[in-house]
């Protein structure tokens, strides 16, 4: 082989790198480049599933729970799924022993799911018959997520156990009065709040119908229903409402929720709001203190046009640089029909 075709052929395998280059770069920057997320309220309608009117106010994102049950093929596709967020099952009590146990895929879960950008939360399954039990379900499970940091709560699930279609267990066979249990609840919760963590109650609504005190339930409640809606009242943070959803990157069922959250109130423009009351009378005794749970009324008011602009532009710079590359590349195509003439000159 001569120098002038060695060199040809180099020339040639620069000019295909550049190409790849450019190519790549045009996927990467193009806005259509990654596949859309998808939206999961969509399944959640076209299952049968709907939302309690009091609802409709609220901001609704889709959380699904885990453990070592279940099997999870790639946390990227749960996301892209349109699933916000995942609550990990970081240990469990024995029904029978009364043992502590870590859920054996807690780590790798938590790792994975944080990798993939969900929003992660975390559960231990208790079976206490006393307060000191949920002080000490409490303290083993803080110990298990010393060092971790969750957007989601660090809940109590509360149940009894079941095989062969019938309860058994030791917090089942215990027979504990609603006073005693709802003080077990409130009691693992506030040792969760005590060490900084957000928290909540998990319980089916036969346990929060029959054997607690609702009204004395010092933490939101995350609330086992499955049904089309929630048709129990009572105030609830999330909703499980199925325990066979299909998501994408979990192989086989998985329990699905939805997490209800009042939108930020909007800025106030009210004059009087940004200037005190100038009078110098203290108003406090006309003042209701008394802290009250309301629903919504209104949806959150639309994004505004201005507010919008960032992400445009955004799209726009990420358009004009995928024109500016397959114009290269549209130039670099003319070369290439060009080449071969050019190799039988430089060979002539």
């Amino acid at each position: 082989m001569t120098n002038s075709n060695r060199k040809i052929i180099s020339a040639v395998s620069c000019l295909l790198a550049v190409a790849l280059t450019f190519t790549v770069g045009i996927r990467l920057l193009s806005p259509d480049a990654s596949a859309e997320r998808a939206d999961y309220s969509q399944v959640f309608v076209s299952d049968g599933y709907y939302h309690e009117d009091k609802m409709s106010g609220y901001d609704k994102t889709f959380i699904i729970d885990v453990s070592s049950y279940n099997t999870v093929t790639d946390w990227n596709k749960v996301y892209e799924a349109g699933i916000e967020g995942v609550m990990l099952r970081v240990g469990y009590r024995g029904y029978k022993t009364a043992a502590f146990n870590q859920d054996t895929s807690f780590e790798t879960f938590y790792a994975g799911a944080k990798a993939a950008g969900l929003k992660v939360g975390a559960y231990f399954y208790g079976q206490p018959v006393s307060v000191d039990d949920s002080t000490a379900e409490a303290n083993y499970t803080l110990g298990l997520i010393a060092g971790k940091t969750f957007e989601l709560p660090v809940a109590y699930d509360v149940e009894y156990a079941s095989k062969n279609g019938s309860f058994t267990g030791r917090l089942y066979e215990a027979r504990l009065s609603s006073i005693t249990l709802t003080a077990i609840c409130n009691n693992f919760c506030s040792k969760i709040e005590a060490a900084g963590y957000d928290t909540m109650l998990y319980v089916n609504v036969s346990l929060l119908s029959s054997h607690l005190l609702q009204s004395f339930i010092s933490y939101p409640i995350w609330l086992a229903r499955y049904n089309s809606y929630v048709d129990y009242s009572c105030n609830y943070e999330m909703w499980q409402y199925t325990s066979k959803g299909t998501v994408d990157g979990i192989s086989g069922n998985v329990d699905v929720s939805v997490r209800y959250t009042e939108p930020a109130a909007p800025e106030t423009t009210d004059p009087e709001a940004e200037n005190p009351d100038e009078t110098g009378e203290d108003a406090t005794d006309e003042q209701d203190t008394t802290v009250t749970q309301t629903e919504p009324e209104t949806r959150p008011e639309p994004v505004s046009e201005d507010s919008a602009s960032t992400g445009d532009a955004s799209q726009g710079d990420s358009s004009s640089m995928a024109s500016f590359f397959t114009m290269l590349l549209q130039l670099f195509e003319k070369f290439m029909q060009f080449l071969p003439k050019l190799i039988s000159m430089i060979s002539a």
